[in-house]
């Protein structure tokens, strides 16, 4: 009788207590900050207790009405790892449960696991592949040092990009496995242009790159940058952090990317982190 309780709220709602109380620091209003930041903790500890399946090496789709663990797996957990709400020791067999065969399809991670018997490939939500549902997620395997996984599904949504018109990727696509030489199964109804699916190729370049922004502190980061062996070199110019403006290019050699500036103007600091 009671509520469902997803995974990727309880991820959504601690990063919301997270960034607000960074509103809250900004108005002089530490006591309000602080309630935030320990009611976001107490929530990151009771979803890593009750939701962890630690045989499945993932989390429950959600708590049903009983607080009883709905055990599906999923694509949703992958949100979590964006949301920074994972505890670090579980975020390896989580990236590994994700890009598993049942869930990663060659062209992206299934929104359901195709060993589950509610699977089905053609459908809206139960095993096809959603290009912004897999951009969060690659996002967040990179927040957690999960490069191979953030390459691959990177990879993935490019190829799926060449293989749609004027390389517009839609709002979904089948989730039937890859196959040699033959395009993904289209989703006869898919949306496109789609505002989620638009939003897809910045997404994965920031997180291939590691560009992250603190406007209030003149602050641009770049961490552990890692282009694809099929992007060889990047350049962005006019990147806004609050009045200031700067260019960077990235390049890479071997394994290695690395990343010079190009511009700058106004007050702003560039920092690189390993």
């Amino acid at each position: 009788e009671g509520p469902i309780a997803l995974a990727e709220v309880q991820g959504y709602v601690y990063l919301g207590k997270q960034r607000i109380a960074e509103v809250y620091d900004a108005l002089d209003e530490p006591d309000i900050a602080e309630r935030l930041r320990s009611q976001a903790a107490a929530l990151k500890e009771a979803f890593n207790e009750v939701f962890w399946m630690p045989d499945e090496g993932t989390f429950a789709l959600a708590l049903d009405g009983d607080k009883k663990q709905v055990k599906s797996v999923t694509s949703n957990p992958g949100h979590c790892l964006y949301c920074d709400i994972v505890d670090p020791d579980k975020a390896a067999p989580l990236a590994e449960r994700l890009m598993a065969d049942d869930m990663f399809s060659g062209w992206g991670i299934r929104t359901l696991s195709s060993e589950s018997p509610a699977y089905n490939p053609m459908s809206y939500h139960n095993g096809s592949v959603w290009p912004h549902d897999n951009a969060i997620i690659a996002a967040g395997l990179k927040r957690y040092g999960c490069t191979e996984a953030t390459e691959a599904i990177a990879t993935a949504l490019f190829e799926a990009a060449l293989e749609s018109r004027e390389a517009r990727l839609p709002e979904l696509y089948c989730g039937f496995r890859r196959r040699e030489n033959v395009p993904y199964v289209a989703y006869p109804v898919a949306c496109r242009p789609q505002a989620w699916a638009a939003a897809v190729p910045f997404m994965i370049l920031q997180s291939m790159l590691g560009i992250s922004a603190r406007a209030p502190e003149g602050l641009l980061t770049v961490n552990e940058p890692e282009l694809p062996s099929w992007l060889g070199h990047v350049e962005l110019r006019n990147i806004r952090v609050a009045d200031a403006r700067l260019g960077l290019a990235f390049g890479r050699t071997g394994d290695i990317t690395s990343f010079s500036l190009l511009e700058r103007e106004g007050d702003i600091r560039v920092t690189m982190q390993k």
